[in-house]
């Protein structure tokens, strides 16, 4: 996804990402929000100076990271939708990719095609708020390799409170509250 020239790392994205995404209308792009949001975040898990974990290198924290969580995979499968490594997606896997490409932590979020399939709202939701929990799951689990990003989907965005999916929990539980 990385390609080095004269010295400088360029991020294009993730191989999955750029064959379905639609050109940017503006400058404004989904990634550009999400990378300064991560940004944001990584004020809770940067480790004071004075810490005995201080790094003896710069550890890397990569804010485009896909998971798959195994209601997603199902769900997929059961559509015939899904790209393989979509639906071969292991936390194991991902961290092994993390280790070799020298990364700490990972903030996940889903892949394409996401979480809307024109389902009735309610399907939509308790798909959205199984990917959140197992992500919260996952980022919950001390070893702060994972963050999460909260999984909203667009038409539920819109609707009332009632209708959301539950994503505080992911966040709190990520920054230690």
């Amino acid at each position: 996804m990385a390609a080095q020239s004269r010295g400088k790392w360029s991020f294009r994205g993730c191989a999955c990402c750029e064959e379905t995404a639609a050109p940017a209308r503006s400058a404004l792009s989904r990634r550009s929000v999400l990378g300064g949001t991560a940004g944001l975040a990584l004020a809770g898990l940067a480790p004071s100076p004075g810490s005995a974990e201080t790094p003896t290198k710069a550890a890397l924290v990569d804010v485009h990271h896909h998971l798959a969580p195994p209601a997603y995979i199902a769900d997929l499968k059961k559509r015939k939708l899904g790209l393989p490594q979509t639906l071969e997606w292991t936390p194991e896997k991902s961290l092994a990719d993390m280790d070799a490409a020298g990364v700490a932590t990972a903030f996940l979020s889903i892949t394409v095609p996401g979480v809307w399939f024109d389902d009735e709202d309610a399907a939509t939701i308790a798909l959205a708020r199984a990917c959140n929990e197992y992500g919260a799951k996952l980022a919950g689990d001390g070893s702060r390799r994972f963050g999460t990003f909260a999984i909203l989907p667009l038409l539920a965005a819109c609707a009332g409170k009632e209708k959301r999916p539950r994503v505080s929990g992911a966040v709190a539980r990520r920054r230690g509250g």
